[in-house]
């Protein structure tokens, strides 16, 4: 069963030389559309209410194939990571 009713929050910590951008996304029960990162450390807070994972992915080279960018999630957690700029999507499953 995929996760549902999942609320995810991805905010990049703001530095001197890049102020803060963050995407937001609740309750939602698919995999999100694409969206743009402009790349440096992010904090991602995930909540889900059913069993499941949510795992945070970019766009490959080959701008077609998906990778993960952050381990998944099982419904509910938070972590840190320094992602390069692109192309990322919430996946559930």
């Amino acid at each position: 069963m995929a996760a549902t009713a999942v609320y995810c929050n991805i905010s990049r910590v703001p530095d001197a030389a890049v102020p803060g951008d963050s995407k937001s996304f609740s309750n939602i029960s698919a995999t999100t559309s694409a969206f743009p990162l402009k790349g440096g450390t992010y904090a991602v807070d995930v909540i889900g209410s059913t069993f499941g994972t949510v795992t945070l992915q970019r766009l490959g080279p080959d701008a077609s194939t998906w990778l993960t960018a952050l381990t998944a999630f099982s419904a509910s957690g938070t972590a840190n990571a320094t992602l390069p700029d692109g192309s990322y999507r919430v996946a559930l499953a």
